[in-house]
């Protein structure tokens, strides 16, 4: 199996893990994913990360703006705010 897709699988059951747990990380982005010695994939820092409860949708936005999906932007319009103000890399 390619090494991307094994990568890929990884990722996915660790998300899986959280939630199932009812942990969500919130700043889900490649610097939060590190690599140890086997190449097992290592989701880390949980600054942002946030406790679920069933039926009950989180009431604000964290992360960082760059990695933000469009549909939170279009239902966050400050958000846009945020992104305009930032220097330019």
């Amino acid at each position: 199996m390619d090494i991307k897709w094994v990568l890929w699988e990884q990722i996915v059951l660790g998300v899986e893990y959280y939630h199932h747990n009812m942990v969500v990380h919130c700043d889900l982005k490649p610097q939060n994913l590190l690599l140890d010695s086997k190449c097992n994939i290592k989701i880390v820092y949980f600054g942002f990360s946030n406790i679920m409860h069933n039926g009950h949708f989180f009431k604000t936005s964290c992360g960082i703006p760059n990695y933000v999906a469009l549909e939170v932007i279009s239902i966050h319009s400050n958000f846009m705010d945020t992104i305009s103000n930032e220097e330019p890399i």
